[in-house]
């Protein structure tokens, strides 16, 4: 049995057109798609990555100087104080800097976003594989209904061109991470950080 033989459900198995087409939109929206890959979950997916990006460039560190001491640098007047001693022309004191990030960090992140971007791709290629698949189907089919199989043709290439918008904006997170603050050779201590939390499963 072929898969798009699924296609002839809604005549076997409702009674009347309304019905029908009910059975047919539900299978016009999943026939031929992997739910591990859908667009919704994969997008959690790649929010998941930009948001971990966000975070790490807007992370600050306290700023110690050579002899482990924190260092204060004044960087602008305050504008407006507004107390009785005159605190309006206090010195603004500066004691973090933005966070750098080690070689094995930004490896790490960089890994975890290209097994992502793998797998997106391995499915936008076996959506390609369907739609030939469904096209061959239809060309020797005398039973399947045209319209139906338009719709699921119409679904797979929209699913297809949500996979690449993702992917395109994985490859972007990447090159995020790439661009974050480093640490200088002789500070970075080779820590990995813990894999940014997603619940895009393995294949078996």
């Amino acid at each position: 049995m072929a898969l798009w033989d699924l296609l002839l459900l809604p005549w076997c198995t409702a009674p009347d057109a309304a019905r029908q087409a009910a059975v047919g939109t539900w299978l016009q929206t999943r026939i031929g798609v992997n739910a591990r890959f859908s667009p919704p979950r994969l997008t959690r997916v790649v929010e998941a990555f930009e948001a971990q990006l966000d975070t790490e460039l807007k992370a600050n560190d306290l700023d110690y100087d050579a002899s482990g001491r924190l260092r204060f640098s004044a960087t602008e007047l305050a504008d407006e104080v507004g107390d009785a001693k005159g605190g309006a022309d206090a010195l603004r004191m500066r004691y973090s800097r933005q966070r750098r990030y080690g070689a094995r960090h930004i490896a790490a992140r960089t890994a975890q976003i290209d097994d992502l971007i793998r797998r997106i791709a391995g499915y936008a290629e076996e959506l390609a594989a369907q739609r030939q698949n469904l096209a061959a189907y239809h060309s020797t089919s005398l039973w399947l209904d045209c319209e139906l199989a338009d719709r699921v043709d119409a679904n797979l290439s929209a699913v297809a061109e949500a996979l690449s918008g993702l992917q395109q904006r994985a490859a972007a997170t990447r090159e995020g991470f790439t661009r974050l603050p480093r640490l200088p050779e002789g500070e970075d201590y080779g820590t990995a950080p813990e894999p940014v939390a997603v619940q895009l499963q393995h294949d078996a």
